[in-house]
């Protein structure tokens, strides 16, 4: 999803990770955007709910190999 240019919606993202909504919720919020200081866009998009991704601008090169790999799994969803 990160790469996806349309994002990915909550429950894409709770279906695909096998992750409860709130524990999305709290990446999106609390690792991407808090901890990681990753820019995440979001948008109503019709016919599906928000849709969240990870802006260009945002690199995860700057993280340490160990958090990289922590997040990778939601990145890609992203």
């Amino acid at each position: 999803m990160p790469e996806s240019s349309e994002g990915a919606t909550i429950t894409e993202i709770v279906e695909a990770l096998d992750w409860q909504a709130h524990t999305v919720r709290g990446a999106i919020s609390g690792a991407l955007k808090k901890k990681l200081g990753l820019d995440v866009g979001f948008q109503e998009v019709e016919g599906r709910a928000r849709a969240y991704w990870i802006e260009a601008s945002s690199s995860l090169e700057h993280l340490c190999r160990r958090e990289w790999f922590r997040m990778r799994s939601l990145r890609r969803m992203l």
